[in-house]
C-alpha cells in the first residue's frame, strides 16, 4: 500500500528568501513568519484542499524534511 507525504518543512539561511522563491516559483500562499519564526505553506498547494501544507524556516543549514503518513511507526521503523 502506497503512503502519502502529509506535510513538509523547508529551511535555509534566508527564510525571506525562500518565502520570495516559492511564491514566484510555484504560487504558494505562505504566512509570514509567527513568533517561532515558522511561515506556514497554505494546504492544498496549487490543487484541491486534500493536498498537503507545509512550512520555511531559518535554520544553519539548507534541507527539507518530509513527513509520511504510516499505519503502524514502530513497523515501519523495523524495515529501515
Amino acid at each position: 500500500m502506497t503512503r502519502p507525504v502529509v506535510f513538509f518543512q523547508v529551511w535555509g539561511k534566508d527564510p525571506d528568501r525562500l518565502r520570495e522563491f516559492y511564491r514566484e516559483m510555484f504560487g504558494w500562499k505562505i504566512d509570514e513568519p509567527n513568533p517561532m519564526g515558522i511561515s506556514m505553506i497554505e494546504h492544498g498547494i496549487g490543487g484541491p484542499p486534500e493536498g498537503i501544507g507545509g512550512s520555511i524556516m531559518a535554520g544553519a543549514e539548507a534541507r527539507v524534511l518530509v513527513y509520511v503518513q504510516v499505519l503502524d511507526p514502530v513497523e515501519t521503523l523495523a524495515k529501515a
